[in-house]
């Protein structure tokens, strides 16, 4: 499983688990998905530089949507583009 979808999985875990008896197992998602977060810092490092070394004028970001389109798949997600017209 790719490190975003993981970290997806443990942030919707951590909405769901929020009983009193499982304070334990929360305590451990949490620092799960700490781990998880700290791990992805210079990937998201990466993203920011790339997305504003682009320069594109709003809504014509064309370089930016390739970019995050490119990464996404990579991390193994399924893309439609020009969903929205």
């Amino acid at each position: 499983m790719s490190k975003f979808r993981s970290l997806v999985v443990c942030v919707c875990l951590l909405g769901f688990l929020s009983a009193p008896a499982q304070t334990q197992s929360i305590e451990d998602l949490r620092e799960e998905v700490r781990q998880e977060v700290v791990s992805l810092a210079k990937l998201t490092q990466e993203m920011v530089d790339m997305v504003y070394s682009f320069c594109e004028l709003g809504f014509q970001e064309t370089w930016t949507a390739d970019y995050l389109v490119g990464v996404l798949r990579a991390e193994g997600f399924d893309v439609e583009r020009g969903a929205a017209g």
